[in-house]
């Protein structure tokens, strides 16, 4: 993913991956929760999209 590539070699971004959407929108959430930090998340289109909606309806 270039997207992950990019943010991976970035000074200052700390890259996660997660191997499920909806984790990786929670973990997103949690971390701009506890850290008062910009917290990002990416799925994948189709069916990956509506993993994320639970978590981005959290944050």
């Amino acid at each position: 993913d270039v997207i992950y590539d990019a943010l991976y070699g970035s000074e200052g971004v700390k890259a996660i991956l997660s191997r499920h959407e909806g984790g990786g929108a929670f973990a997103a959430y949690g971390y701009a929760h506890v850290t008062g930090k910009v917290g990002f998340c990416q799925g994948t289109p189709g069916p990956g999209f509506g993993q994320l909606l639970p978590g981005v309806h959290e944050a």
